[in-house]
């Protein structure tokens, strides 16, 4: 089966989904067939469309959006190492990883000088998979011990569209289709290059609803 889904926002808290189903095998019967009962191929996709209706439901108890508001993307100096993925697997390559630029940071007794950040640099949305830099911020100066893998830059100071992620940092990208949806609903010229601060440290526990980040999106100039 082919499914498309047409989404369109009626209002700010409704939005109507419609499910287009192609059987690919027997099309011109199911066409036949559909208008006039509920044969095996209607009550199959009812059921599945209603499984991933409930599963979308049962999402939303554990993470929360803020409102989308207009800020700007801070200038910050950092130490990064630069990584791709597919997106889905963005926190785990990130806990894959953090010992590299952690390890660094110790055993050059470099101080922190902010909040962790993911600073995306390439997202295709059709293969689904990110490039980006896993950043933390330390004082700007010459002279870090140079090592091959961990990069220091800059990043530029930069209007945005601005929300407040709380929840697993592992879904946070449902942050990402609330700042574009803002984005298109109100014509606002966007580049899908995200930008997320990590407020909270995962690996103290707790609960996630308290995890919080700052989720940006880039305005073009």
């Amino acid at each position: 089966f082919t499914y498309r889904w047409i989404i369109k926002r009626e209002n700010d808290s409704v939005t109507r989904v419609t499910a287009l189903i192609k059987d690919e095998k027997n099309s011109l019967l199911q066409k036949l067939q559909v208008p006039f009962y509920k044969n095996a191929f209607l009550k199959r996709n009812i059921a599945t469309v209603k499984k991933v209706r409930d599963k979308l439901k049962e999402n939303t108890k554990y993470y929360k959006v803020a409102p989308v508001e207009k800020d700007s993307i801070p200038a910050v100096y950092c130490a990064y190492i630069p990584l791709s993925c597919r997106l889905w697997e963005k926190a785990n390559t990130m806990i894959g990883n953090i010992h590299i630029i952690t390890d660094y940071i110790k055993d050059n007794a470099i101080t922190l000088a902010g909040d962790p950040f993911l600073e995306i640099t390439g997202w295709d949305l059709q293969e689904d998979t990110i490039t980006f830099n896993f950043c933390f911020p330390v004082e700007e100066r010459d002279g870090y011990p140079e090592n091959g893998i961990v990069k220091f830059r800059k990043t530029k100071a930069r209007a945005a569209l601005k929300t407040r992620f709380n929840g697993n940092y592992k879904i946070s990208d449902s942050a990402w289709y609330t700042l574009i949806d803002y984005a298109q609903t109100n014509a606002i010229p966007i580049e899908k290059l995200p930008f997320e601060v990590y407020l909270n440290d995962p690996h103290a526990g707790g609960n996630e609803l308290e995890w919080q980040a700052e989720v940006y999106m880039p305005l073009k100039n």
